[in-house]
């Protein structure tokens, strides 16, 4: 299928069904007209995925129950506790439960497609997608979706900065 069609035409049979996630998901995964076009394309995909928040539209098709998923870290509380049946998972970056495949975040989700990349056509063209996009060359799904290196910086307030100890990246000033 080339191009852009709408959901009722879509007939199959896909390679993968991809679901994004967002703002307003949660009125997508109650919409039943979409929720029954994801099931049934489901069932002529190799793969069905999703990206961030898009997990509960995966939940609301059923296509998650008895499955560990993973969406993002701060959503997973939240589908979880809307969804009793998927196994949620909030530490890494993306998973595959058979043909189900499940990413955290924006960034997770670019790591997941080059692991199709790399799953359909090998690690070379996956790195070379990679190098061209100016992104890490392989983060596997397991990876936690926390960086070590996120962590705070150093407080700019002096009053704050003399009570921590000093980075070796860091100045202090008396």
């Amino acid at each position: 299928m080339a191009g852009v069609a709408s959901l009722e035409r879509t007939k199959g049979p896909l390679d993968a069904l991809v679901v994004s996630g967002g703002l307003g998901v949660g009125r997508f995964a109650a919409d039943p007209r979409l929720v029954g076009h994801v099931r049934r394309l489901s069932r002529v995909s190799r793969r069905v995925a999703s990206g961030c928040t898009g997990a509960a539209v995966l939940a609301a098709a059923g296509l998650l129950d008895d499955r560990r998923a993973t969406p993002h870290w701060q959503f997973a509380p939240h589908l979880a506790d809307t969804y009793p049946d998927v196994r949620v998972d909030q530490a890494p970056r993306w998973i595959r439960d058979g043909n189900v495949y499940t990413s955290a975040g924006i960034t997770s989700a670019l790591d997941l497609t080059l692991a199709f990349i790399e799953e359909d056509h090998g690690p070379e063209p996956a790195r070379r997608v990679a190098r061209h996009l100016v992104v890490h060359m392989q983060r596997p799904g397991d990876q936690s979706q926390m960086s070590v290196f996120t962590a705070a910086p150093q407080p700019r307030e002096g009053s704050v900065r003399v009570l921590a100890p000093p980075s070796p990246r860091t100045r202090t000033t008396t």
